[in-house]
């Protein structure tokens, strides 16, 4: 009978607990774009890990930006914690890979009283796409 209960509890307190994931897909002509780049990182290490933070663009609300992150062991503590919370995702060959949005930054701290990054500012050399709602892809690059 304990060992009956203790498994209900276990159980009920599992299903509590899990996350619903949300996979993104993209319309045609950006998923190629995304896919080619990240093709081309798997190829040249097959160690890379990846993560995208997703924005919309300010000056055009129908234009959105999606920046790729590389890494190889783990991003930088507060990156990793985003990502590692994050229930949204896009499926690259048989891998996940976490999509943040730039506003998760805007609010998180890493220290003492210091804030996140923000869209105006991201933390290193991101490889990016830019495109519409209606799937122009507007930019692409460094």
């Amino acid at each position: 009978m304990r060992t009956f209960l203790f498994f209900s509890l276990l159980l009920i307190g599992t299903g509590v607990y899990a996350q619903i994931s949300i996979e993104y897909v993209f319309n045609k002509n950006t998923d190629r774009e995304v896919k080619k780049f990240l093709a081309i990182q798997v190829k040249n290490d097959s160690m890379n890990r990846f993560y995208f933070i997703l924005s919309r663009e300010t000056t055009d609300c129908n234009n959105y930006k999606l920046y790729i992150g590389i890494y190889k062991d783990a991003p930088l503590g507060f990156v990793n914690d985003i990502i590692k919370a994050s229930s949204r995702f896009y499926r690259f060959d048989r891998t996940q890979i976490p999509i943040c949005f730039d506003y998760d930054f805007d609010f998180i701290g890493y220290g003492e009283g210091k804030r996140g990054i923000t869209r105006k500012n991201l933390v290193g050399d991101f490889f990016y796409v830019e495109f519409s709602r209606n799937d122009k892809i507007l930019k692409a690059g460094y």
